[in-house]
């Protein structure tokens, strides 16, 4: 996604390239058809559906320890969206660090552009959130690299107003705690 080179998570694990083409078995309607949904999907509209979706064991107990596993206490259920969570300042930070896996996870899958890029807003609405409400970087980038990357998202005409804002705060946040780190 054009602008975010240095805010998306790296792919690992993704096979080489190669020069050989191939169609997947597609015949031309099939491609056709593929290319006309992959053109069409927004990642606007794709980030407002995953943020209304209600939060799931997927979005939180599996993902809280990092391994992926059940924990032995789970988090209590939750009926609320993934977008009410990642703005609620009690959300517990090891959720939001949970949102964060998960989402980078997502992220590296690339279905599509539109999936890609709201994933991706996700994966940062979590540092966003952990940033604003509870003071802590769970992120190892730098304050100036955040910074920009949370820019570059407000700068997206399809990022939902209450992101734009949450990742304003945050790269407000990203200014002041990073003046003294170069």
């Amino acid at each position: 996604m054009p602008g975010f080179a240095s805010a998306e998570p790296g792919p690992e694990g993704d096979a080489p390239l190669t020069s050989e083409p191939t169609t997947y078995g597609l015949d031309s309607k099939g491609l056709a058809e593929l290319l006309r949904i992959a053109v069409e999907r927004d990642p606007g509209e794709v980030l407002e559906a995953m943020l209304e979706r209600p939060r799931t064991r997927e979005w939180s107990a599996k993902e809280a320890d990092g391994t992926g596993r059940p924990r032995q206490q789970t988090l209590p259920p939750d009926r609320r969206s993934l977008g009410e969570v990642l703005l609620d300042r009690s959300t517990p930070l090891e959720v939001l660090e949970g949102i964060k896996r998960h989402s980078k996870r997502m992220a590296r899958r690339r279905r599509d552009e539109a999936e890609h890029g709201a994933a991706v807003s996700v994966y940062y609405a979590a540092i966003a959130s952990a940033l604003a409400f509870h003071g802590e970087k769970i992120s190892s980038q730098s304050w100036k690299d955040l910074a920009r990357s949370f820019a570059a998202l407000v700068r997206l005409s399809w990022m939902p107003e209450g992101m734009t804002r949450h990742f304003r705060t945050a790269q407000a946040a990203c200014r002041r705690r990073g003046r003294g780190d170069g």
